[in-house]
């Protein structure tokens, strides 16, 4: 008879333990998929991309087009953003013509920057020129290269702007580790490492048949956010690296996103002098701020 009562008893912490794992599963997996975190996050992205679409279509009207007006803008932001709401007045406003966010959430702001809303008072330029002139025409392949006079050194959470034309193709497909030149590339901007050893350099390849972004330390040289798509024309580019996640834009829409492993930096002085590929193309502008 005891021995059963100590059977059963067994049996029965066996039960609660088992009951109590049950538990915590269904509650991880609650936090994870709760419908009520999501359906704000929806909620949230939605009205920043209005919030931003109005600001955008406030900008093209000819009072501001003619004046070359810059808005700066906290609080109510309703004379520049038709269906802004008080309760957002904590959560958004505007910088030098641009929406920021605001806020305190690290989950709205991270969906902000998927839409290109950067967190408020966080962008500092470090670098941005105006080409002119022949300097647009930049051919790595004979020396034709675009210098800018300095050593560009970011890291961690920076942004890269610039508006492009490739007149060649470029290579796509992940080419794998490497330590020698590889023709085909068509290398903007080169990722270099030097002296960083704890990271690795971000680089662009931009051809007429799409973009990807570079990783390169010691032979280590793979391909992310590849987009094949025909780039023939004359575009606007941004990359935005937000604590080792890339975002992707190609005229303002984000046409990728992807998280890496790696400490990125982006560290360069010229625009089409690639060690492994040469550039040739127009460059226009181009920007370069921290965040």
């Amino acid at each position: 008879m005891n021995k059963r009562r100590g059977i059963s008893l067994i049996v029965l912490v066996i039960t609660i333990l088992v009951m109590i794992i049950l538990a915590g599963v269904v509650v991880v997996s609650l936090q994870k998929n709760n419908p009520i975190e999501k359906a704000k996050e929806a909620n949230f992205k939605t009205t920043a991309v209005t919030y931003l679409e109005e600001l955008n279509m406030t900008l093209l009207e000819e009072e501001y087009i003619s004046s070359k007006k810059v808005i700066n803008k906290t609080g109510d932001l309703k004379e520049y953003i038709q269906d802004f709401k008080k309760e957002d007045e904590g959560k958004f406003a505007i910088q030098n013509n641009k929406l920021c966010y605001t806020g305190n959430s690290i989950s709205e702001e991270l969906q902000a920057i998927e839409i290109g809303i950067l967190p408020y008072g966080k962008r500092n330029v470090v670098y941005e020129h105006i080409l002119q002139g022949d300097e647009q025409n930049i051919d790595g392949n004979i020396g034709k290269v675009f210098r800018f006079g300095k050593y560009i050194d970011v890291k961690d959470r920076f942004e890269i702007t610039f508006e492009a034309k490739p007149l060649q193709t470029t290579e796509l497909e992940n080419i794998g580790n490497l330590n020698n030149y590889v023709p085909g590339q068509n290398t903007l901007f080169h990722p270099s490492y030097k002296d960083e050893n704890n990271y690795v350099g971000v680089g662009i390849n931009l051809g007429t048949n799409g973009i990807n972004i570079i990783e390169h330390s010691n032979a280590y040289y793979p391909f992310k956010l590849i987009n094949k798509v025909d780039l023939s024309e004359r575009h606007k580019y941004r990359l935005i690296v937000y604590d080792k996640t890339y975002y992707l834009y190609i005229d303002d829409v984000l046409v990728g996103k992807e998280k890496t492993d790696k400490n990125l930096i982006f560290k360069v002085s010229s625009a089409g002098d690639g060690t492994y590929g040469k550039y040739k193309g127009m460059l226009y502008n181009i920007k370069i701020s921290t965040l």
